[in-house]
C-alpha cells in the first residue's frame, strides 16, 4: 500500500480547497453575551505547529480569514518548539500535527507532559487509521482531525475546546 509519507504528498488541490473554503466562511463579529452588552467573548489563543511551511500557511489563512473568535499566537516546526511555545503563550488550544520531525526524539508520552497543561490539543494528520488515533490519544488530543477536511472541521473543533473563562470586559 502506497501511504502518505508527508503532507506535502496530499493533493494540492486538498490545500487549495482549504483556502478557497475561506472565502465562503460566514464574517464573524465579536459575540456579545447576551443581557450584557459591555462582555464580549475574548478570542480563542490558538498555536499552531506543523513542519510544513505549506501546510502553516494554508491554516494560518484559513483560521484568520473572518475568524475573530480566533488569535493566532505562534507557530511551530517541531516537538521540542512546539512544547517550548505552548509554556510560554500558554494557548487555549495547540493544532499539532501528529507527525513531525524532531531533533530531541521526544515521544508522544513526553511530549504530552511537557506541553502546557491549560491547553487543548486539536491533533491533525493525513492518515485515518487506527495507528493514528491510538497516537493522538498517546498525545493527549481531544480531536483528531484529517488535513483534508479541515476547513469544514478545525475552527468548529478550536471553538468547542475553548474555555468558558474566556469572558473578557470590552
Amino acid at each position: 500500500m502506497n501511504q502518505i509519507t508527508h503532507f506535502e504528498q496530499i493533493p494540492l488541490e486538498a490545500i487549495k480547497d482549504i483556502i478557497e473554503n475561506t472565502s465562503e466562511a460566514d464574517s464573524v463579529e465579536e459575540e456579545t453575551l447576551q443581557g450584557s452588552p459591555e462582555i464580549t467573548v475574548a478570542p480563542v489563543t490558538v498555536l499552531l505547529a506543523d513542519d510544513s511551511d505549506i501546510t502553516r500557511g494554508a491554516i494560518r489563512r484559513f483560521l484568520l480569514n473572518n475568524n475573530k473568535d480566533i488569535k493566532l499566537v505562534g507557530e511551530a516546526v517541531n516537538f521540542a518548539q512546539t512544547i517550548q511555545m505552548s509554556n510560554d503563550l500558554r494557548p487555549h488550544v495547540i493544532v499539532m500535527d501528529l507527525r513531525m520531525p524532531d531533533d530531541c526524539e521526544n515521544t508522544p508520552e513526553t511530549v504530552k507532559t511537557k506541553l502546557n497543561q491549560g491547553s487543548q490539543l486539536v491533533a491533525i494528520s493525513a492518515w485515518d487509521d487506527e495507528q493514528t488515533k491510538s497516537l493522538a490519544a498517546s498525545f493527549g488530543a481531544a480531536e483528531l482531525l484529517d488535513k483534508m477536511k479541515l476547513s469544514d472541521l478545525l475552527v468548529p473543533a478550536i471553538l468547542k475546546l475553548a474555555p468558558a473563562s474566556r469572558v473578557a470586559a470590552a
